[in-house]
C-alpha cells in the first residue's frame, strides 16, 4: 500500500470511504486455512500494511472471497470484535 502513494491519496481525499482489511495478499481462499499462526500473521501484516500507508489501524476485516476457517474465524473474531458483535 505504502508504494502506491497514488491510491493512498485517491482513498485519503474520499472523506466518505471506510477502509476495511480485506485480508493480506488476497490469494485465493487465503483465510480457509485451519493453521491459526499463519491466519494471526496475514492479519497483523496486513494491518501493519495498511497503518504503514498512513490509514488508521483497521478495525474491520472482510476476508477475501469470503472464506473462513475455524480458525481464522477465531483470529479475526479476537482481533475484530466489533465486527462480529454486530452479527448477532
Amino acid at each position: 500500500m505504502a508504494t502506491t502513494k497514488k491510491l493512498v491519496r485517491f482513498l485519503r481525499d474520499k472523506p466518505g470511504f471506510h477502509i476495511v482489511q480485506h485480508g493480506y495478499n488476497h490469494s485465493l481462499f487465503e483465510f480457509d486455512s485451519e493453521n491459526a499462526a499463519d491466519i494471526g500473521d496475514r492479519i497483523e501484516q496486513g494491518a501493519r500494511l495498511l497503518q504503514e500507508a498512513g490509514f488508521q489501524k483497521p478495525k474491520t476485516f472482510v476476508a477475501p472471497y469470503d472464506r473462513f476457517s475455524g480458525a481464522s474465524l477465531q483470529a479475526t473474531a479476537e482481533k475484530f470484535p466489533g465486527d462480529f458483535n454486530r452479527l448477532v
